[in-house]
C-alpha cells in the first residue's frame, strides 16, 4: 500500500524500505543519457513524478520511436508525426511505427500483446506499455550497458 502512495503522489524521498513503482524503473530507465540523449518533448523525463504523466509523456508514441532508433540503430525512426495534437490515429501511427520496428529489429512480438497501437487509449492498459519496455531493455542491457528493469503485472503499478 505504501508503495502505491509514494508513486501516485511522486514527492517527497522515499523511505529505504519502500521499493521503486514499476513506472518509476521505466522512467528512470528512460532518463538514463544512454537511452534518451535529449528528449524532443517538453516537459521532460526530469518533470515527470507520476505514472499518469508517464503515461502522457509517451502516449504519442514520438519518444518511443525516437527512443528505439537511437538506442538500437543511432538515428531517429523516418516517419514518425511529431505534431499529433492528441487526435488518436496520429499518435496510433507512431506507435504502430515502433511496434514494426520493435517486431522486425529486436524481433519481440506483439510488444504491447494484443492491443498493438491503441494501447494508450485507456490509461488502465498502460502496465502492458510499461511489460513491453521493460522486455526492450532487457534485450538491449548488454548492447547498450545500461542495466534492464524488471517487468510489470497488470494491478502492481
Amino acid at each position: 500500500m505504501a508503495s502505491s502512495l509514494w508513486s501516485s503522489t511522486g514527492g517527497g524521498a522515499r523511505p529505504k524500505d519502500v521499493k521503486e513503482a514499476d513506472w518509476e524503473k521505466c522512467r528512470n530507465w528512460l532518463k538514463n543519457k544512454t537511452v534518451t540523449p535529449t528528449s524532443a518533448k517538453l516537459p521532460g523525463l526530469d518533470e515527470v513524478t507520476t505514472e499518469y504523466e508517464l503515461y502522457q509523456y509517451l502516449k504519442d508514441g514520438t519518444e518511443l520511436c525516437r527512443v528505439i532508433g537511437l538506442i538500437t540503430s543511432k538515428h531517429v525512426l523516418e516517419g514518425i508525426t511529431y505534431r499529433t495534437n492528441n487526435i488518436s490515429n496520429l499518435e496510433e501511427k507512431n506507435v504502430k511505427l515502433f511496434i514494426s520496428y520493435v517486431d522486425r529489429e529486436l524481433k519481440l512480438q506483439n510488444i504491447f500483446g494484443s492491443r498493438n497501437e491503441q494501447v494508450f487509449r485507456k490509461f488502465e492498459s498502460f502496465y502492458k506499455v510499461l511489460e513491453g519496455l521493460s522486455k526492450i531493455s532487457k534485450l538491449l542491457e548488454r548492447k547498450i550497458e545500461v542495466p534492464g528493469f524488471d517487468g510489470v503485472r497488470k494491478g502492481q503499478t
